[in-house]
């Protein structure tokens, strides 16, 4: 079983596990479907079923549910399609082999890279590429378009500014469980108990 890591651009890929965390389509190019995906350990990758492929892909995946992957490639991003810094996807189609797996813990739900304001003007993509966010949720609206296609409004800010627009791939989570952040808590809940008695 390969890792995220050990994939190579134009190459074909071994059998990977992975757990689908986002979908998205693209504004303009309609005939696809991309998928974020995370492997056991935390590397994320552009999964992307177009044209024929599409249709077979969106009734195989489902948010959130893992899977084994085979027989697929890894194409090379073009700048339109760039979501992670990643400069390549991986491409599957009707040849490719699409296993379930049972829920496991040993792959993330999550999956976030965090960085500070001034590294991502440093990464200069063209046209940028936009993650999620760590803000303020300043306000939240349920809204409709025209069409009547519900959507839902909400505002982050950091130290009073807006935080940024939004892109195919933005998610916003509130509170999300994170095994890590539920240790870090417990060990300062122990930390604060201790300096409580030897005081």
């Amino acid at each position: 079983m390969c890792s995220i890591s050990d994939l190579k651009c134009e190459g074909v890929g071994a059998p990977l596990q992975v757990r689908i965390i986002r979908k998205w389509k693209n504004d303009i190019r309609r005939y696809e479907t991309w998928y974020l995906a995370v492997d056991r350990f935390g590397d994320a990758i552009q999964i992307l079923g177009q044209r024929t492929g599409q249709a077979y892909i969106e009734s195989v995946f489902k948010l959130f549910d893992c899977y084994t992957i085979s027989e697929y490639s890894c194409p090379e991003l073009d700048r339109h399609q760039k979501v992670l810094e990643n400069d390549f996807y991986i491409e599957v189609g009707l040849i490719s082999v699409i296993k379930q797996l049972p829920d496991t813990m040993t792959i993330p739900k999550h999956w976030f890279r965090f960085v500070t304001k001034s590294h991502l003007m440093e990464l200069g993509e063209k046209p940028p590429y936009y993650p999620d966010f760590i803000g303020v949720l300043s306000k939240i609206k349920d809204c409709r378009k025209q069409d009547d296609e519900p959507y839902v409004f909400l505002l982050l800010t950091d130290t009073g500014t807006l935080r940024h627009g939004s892109s195919p791939a933005t998610h916003v989570y509130i509170n999300p469980e994170i095994p890590e952040t539920t240790a870090l808590l417990d060990m300062y809940d122990v930390f604060l108990i201790y300096n409580h008695q030897i005081s």
